[in-house]
Formats: structure tokens, C-alpha cells, sequence
């Protein structure tokens, strides 16, 4: 395609940016049907689902992820939508996911909504950026087995 033709439906290079990584931005944390389509049961089983089901979503997204990623540190604007959207999500993970955590009564009492979104977020995303773009990792036995780790580290660190 043509820059003339992109330009025709775009009316800057900021628009077109928009347009790709909007979709990534609304997706980013698992929607509610996604989250109620399978019957999470306790700490294992959620961050089985969290650890796999975002690192298969950025995988399946990979370029507009990383591209998400890299606005996300030196754009402002698109920093504020992430937040925003987030910050919209918020409710629902509290409810979904967060109040069942508690129920089980299998997490650290002194841990608090925000660190584990930010314990499970950061594992995922560093392994995510390093299987796509520092150390390629293709082999889905491997991704696999990475994955596992990393939900037994997150278990590890929030397990009473």
C-alpha cells in the first residue's frame, strides 16, 4: 500500500497509530466473558488462566503489542488512554477475580489488589517482550514450560 493511500485514510501518522494499537488498549485485560467462560477455582487455577490467557493474547498480537508497549513509555496520550482503560477494568477484575482470591483464603493478607495486578502483569510482560523480541522463543513446548514457571513464581510470592 501506498503512503498516498494511507494518508487518504488517515490524516496523520498520530491517527494511524491510534488506529492500530486502540484495539490492543481496549483488550488488554481479559474481557468478562473471558473470564467467566471457565470455572476459575481458587489461586492456582486464576493464575493459570491470567498468566496464560494474557501472554497468548500479546502473542497473537504481537506487533501491535510491542508497539502498544514502546508508546506506552514516551507518548503521554497514549499512556492515559492504558490508564483509563484500566482504570475502567478495575471494577470488574475487583469483582471477578480479586473477591474469589479472597474467599479462598490462599493469598498473603498484606497483599493488596494492585500489587498482584502488578506482580502477574510484570512477569507476563517481561517474559512476553523476551520470548518476542530479546530471546526468540517459537517452540511451544518451550513457551510452555516458561509459562508454567512463572505461575509458580506468582504462586510462590502471594501463597500465604
Amino acid at each position: 500500500m501506498s503512503q498516498a493511500t494511507i494518508f487518504k485514510y488517515f490524516r496523520s501518522k498520530k491517527e494511524l497509530l491510534l488506529f492500530i494499537i486502540k484495539p490492543m488498549i481496549e483488550n488488554i485485560l481479559p474481557t468478562t466473558q473471558r473470564i467467566l467462560q471457565d470455572n476459575h477455582d481458587g489461586l492456582i487455577s486464576w493464575v493459570h488462566f491470567l498468566v496464560n490467557d494474557r501472554y497468548h493474547f500479546l502473542s497473537r498480537n504481537r506487533d501491535a503489542a510491542i508497539i502498544l508497549i514502546s508508546q506506552v513509555l514516551i507518548d503521554e496520550q497514549v499512556r492515559g488512554m492504558l490508564l483509563d482503560r484500566v482504570s475502567y477494568s478495575k471494577s470488574l477484575f475487583a469483582k471477578k477475580v480479586w473477591e474469589n482470591l479472597l474467599i479462598s483464603d490462599e493469598i498473603r493478607d498484606d497483599l493488596s489488589m494492585p500489587d498482584f495486578i502488578q506482580l502477574v502483569l510484570g512477569q507476563i510482560l517481561f517474559y512476553f517482550l523476551q520470548s518476542q523480541r530479546i530471546e526468540v522463543i517459537d517452540d511451544p513446548r518451550q513457551i510452555n514450560r516458561d509459562l508454567q514457571r512463572i505461575e509458580r513464581t506468582i504462586i510462590l510470592a502471594i501463597r500465604k
